[in-house]
């Protein structure tokens, strides 16, 4: 693989991890594009792989765990 393939997937990784452990799919697919850089820029390559991996991941671990959120504000 090349470096950018490299960093498109460890991308890819990151949005799904973050995802699935804080049950935000969404911010975890653009953390992950954020998370390489420590300046203003943007992987803006990876942003697709992670919108695709990172609710994937969501929905495998929930589907082991719960879909219930992570924090209730309202007791049951």
């Amino acid at each position: 693989m090349s470096n950018r393939d490299r960093r498109i997937a460890a991308a890819a990784g990151i949005g799904a991890g973050i995802g699935a452990i804080f049950r935000s799919p969404f911010a975890g697919a653009i953390l992950s594009a954020e998370i390489l850089y420590s300046g203003d820029d943007m992987e803006v390559e990876a942003l697709a792989p992670a919108f695709i991996a990172s609710p994937v991941g969501y929905v495998i671990f929930a589907s082991l765990t719960s879909f219930s959120p992570m924090f209730s504000l309202f007791y049951a």
